[in-house]
Parts: structure tokens; C-alpha cells; sequence
């Protein structure tokens, strides 16, 4: 059996997972890998979803601890490369269905986990036109003129 490894999660906690590629590996240790992976709620709901879908049980989630070890664990052993793949997946998952029930199921999970989902900020206002050279301020310029639009006066 691996030893076991400590991280440390962006909210201080810390948790144990298996530093598997010690198996049977008797030469020392001379470096220590540390990354941040910067994760919403739907990255995580991503990362988890091929465990569920492969047949692992929702229940299996409960415990915050055994959720956190399979994030990490699924972060390790695949990365994160098909993340915007299976966020596309889930997304496409029709209402009503038994995977989309699941689907639901595990959201919940992630926001027990990682509390509320936040609200997103809304969209920055679109930038206003510049006037042209030696145009008076708030001056509407004659490309937006609708008379000269419809009329193809210029």
C-alpha cells in the first residue's frame, strides 16, 4: 500500500490522498510537486462526472472527505484536458432523464462541498464608439445617421 500524501485546499483545509507512484519505488524523494488548480462548481461537477457515470455511486460522494480524495485523485490520474468536453456533456443532458436526475445529485454534492454557487458578475457595458477626429463630444457620427442607412444618402 502507497503512503499517504497531505495537500492543503485553497480554503486551508487539508487532505490525504495516495502518492500512488511510490509503489514499490525504494529510490528517495528529491522533488515535491505543489500546483494550484483554479476549479469552479462546474469544473468540479466535470471532474467527478466520469467517476459517476462509469458506474461509481452518488453515495459514494456524501462524505466530504472521500469527494475531496476522487477530485484530487481524478485531478492527478487524468488532469484536466476534457474538462470544457464533458462540461459540454453535461450541459447537453435532457431533463427528466435518469442521468440528468444524477446530474443534479451531484451539483448538490459540489455545493455542499464548496458552498453556494456565486452569482455572476455581469457582463462589462459594451465599450462606446469613439468620435471621429475634430467631432464634437456626444456628436452621433453620419454612419449611424438611420435616414442615410435606409436611404443610402450620404
Amino acid at each position: 500500500m502507497s503512503a499517504l500524501t497531505t495537500g492543503t485546499l485553497t480554503d486551508g483545509q487539508s487532505m490525504e490522498t495516495l502518492a500512488v507512484h511510490r509503489d514499490g519505488n525504494r529510490s528517495p524523494i528529491v522533488t515535491t510537486l505543489t500546483m494550484t488548480v483554479p476549479l469552479s462548481h462546474d469544473d468540479i461537477e466535470a471532474v467527478l462526472w466520469p467517476l459517476l457515470s462509469s458506474g461509481t455511486a452518488i453515495d459514494e460522494l456524501n462524505d466530504p472527505d472521500t469527494t475531496l480524495f476522487y477530485l484530487l485523485a481524478a485531478i492527478l490520474a487524468d488532469g484536466t484536458t476534457r474538462l470544457e468536453d464533458v462540461r459540454r456533456e453535461l450541459d447537453a443532458l435532457r431533463p427528466g432523464t435518469a442521468t440528468h436526475a444524477l446530474y443534479r445529485a451531484l451539483r448538490a454534492r459540489v455545493q455542499l462541498l464548496c458552498g453556494a454557487r456565486p452569482i455572476p458578475a455581469p457582463a462589462p457595458p459594451a465599450p462606446r464608439p469613439r468620435p471621429a477626429p475634430g467631432a464634437e463630444p456626444g456628436a452621433v457620427p453620419p454612419s449611424a445617421w438611420a435616414s442615410d442607412r435606409l436611404q443610402g444618402v450620404r
